[in-house]
């Protein structure tokens, strides 16, 4: 089986937390916590989600990506919680201020908010 790599271990330790710790926050033990760190167990989309809440982080940090500052979480959130119509319009309106249009309409564009 091959070892899916993620920066958990490195996260708990950041914040000062031991395995038992991060398992009770999350609702499991201290032995899943473990081969999640050493990548025996997958970090599916549930585990990721647990993680984050238990962390307070995202799950692109747990996967090795770049760290989010306050601001641009925020924004990610407020993105997210949109409809994929919004998405597009916000993506649309960005675009047009840097004079870069997007290709490619949603499938919904004649759909009104």
């Amino acid at each position: 089986m091959a070892v899916m790599e993620n920066r958990l271990r490195q996260l708990r330790e950041a914040k000062k937390l031991t395995q038992g710790e991060l398992a009770s926050r999350i609702g499991t033990t201290g032995d899943q916590i473990s081969r999640l760190e050493s990548g025996e167990r997958r970090l599916t989309v549930n585990w990721l989600s647990r993680l984050e809440r238990g962390l307070e982080c995202d799950g692109v940090e747990i996967l090795g990506g770049v760290k989010l500052s306050p601001r641009e979480r925020r924004w990610l959130d407020y993105f997210q919680s949109m409809s994929e119509f919004e998405q597009h319009r916000w993506l649309r309106a960005l675009a047009a201020l840097q004079n870069d249009p997007p290709g490619g309409e949603p499938a919904n564009a004649n759909h009104a908010s």
